[in-house]
């Protein structure tokens, strides 16, 4: 049985606030303010650490892998579902002293949504511990912002990405040229998972030159990253059509780019699923367009 190659981007997810690069105030203060503080935000672009600094959170303070609850806001954001996070925080742990919920992009959830959980996050109960994370902080209600203890999680400087890259190339043996490398810190803007996914994409291209124009082609915006994951994961058509409709991108750049990720995984691992999509997206969408994205999209869902 071929072994599974686990993705960059999963490898080096730190596991304590000590491997977390960057943000070194901004990891002291979250530590400082624990164990007393029971509701944090973090606010920033995506792929910064949001929810990175959460997991480490729930690590810090012991949690049980068990009474880590983490919601996606973009797929529960009614009053029911709130509902049921309210009821739920009653109960006690299964695990360990504590539990913990992480909302992701929990900008996304209703006005309703939000006053069911107010009095919550206003007074949690001792057990719980709340993370809210979003990419759009101006959409969260005032009245939550200000039972919450706020951090912006910004995009690491140049020094440090430099030194994320060198790192991960050094661990995994990887020779990337300094063409490359640059184009990596240029394009990828301090996004950490953005550089190791571009790392992982890119590390089996010996052409610097073939390198640069797969990266510089996907831009590695994270909308094409998750699309990317998406269909490797085979995930829900509704959750599909989600990413597809936030692309700005041209299609043909699009498909250049997922071709790209599913190159590289396949190059790396015996993967039927990286292959079956490379089949549907190698036709090109200059006349097609979008509706040429779609399909390629949907064909990649179904059973290969």
């Amino acid at each position: 049985m071929t072994q599974e190659r686990e993705e960059l981007h999963l490898k080096y997810r730190p596991l304590c606030f000590d491997e977390y690069i960057g943000g070194e105030a901004l990891k002291e203060a979250i530590i400082s303010n624990l164990p007393a503080t029971h509701v944090f935000a973090f606010r920033g672009q995506r792929g910064c650490g949001k929810t990175t600094l959460a997991r480490l959170i729930a690590k810090h303070l012991d949690i049980h892998e068990r009474d880590i609850h983490e919601i996606d806001a973009a797929d529960k954001t009614g009053i029911d579902d709130a509902r049921q996070i309210k009821t739920s925080v009653s109960y006690s742990p299964m695990g360990g002293k504590n539990k913990i919920y992480v909302i992701d992009e929990c900008h996304r959830l209703t006005g309703n949504a939000w006053d069911s959980l107010l009095k919550t996050l206003e007074e949690p109960p001792r057990h719980c511990y709340f993370v809210l994370c979003t990419t759009d902080w101006n959409k969260v209600p005032i009245t939550v912002r200000s039972r919450c203890k706020s951090f912006e999680v910004k995009p690491l400087l140049r020094r440090q990405s430099k030194h994320l890259i060198n790192w991960i190339c050094e661990n995994e043996s990887i020779n990337i040229h300094e063409k490359v490398e640059n184009v990596i810190l240029n394009e990828c803007d301090g996004i950490p998972r953005e550089i190791i996914i571009a790392i992982d994409m890119v590390k089996s291209i010996k052409d610097p030159d073939q390198a640069i124009e797969l990266i510089v082609a996907s831009k590695y915006n994270s909308q094409i990253i998750d699309l990317c994951q998406a269909l490797i994961k085979r995930s829900s058509w509704d959750k599909i059509t989600k990413i597809i409709k936030g692309l700005n991108e041209e299609p043909e750049n699009i498909r250049y780019a997922v071709l790209g990720y599913m190159n590289s995984i396949l190059l790396n691992k015996d993967n039927p699923q990286a292959a079956f999509v490379m089949i549907n997206f190698s036709d090109s969408f200059i006349y097609t367009k979008k509706s040429g994205l779609t399909i390629a999209c949907y064909q990649s869902t179904r059973t290969n």
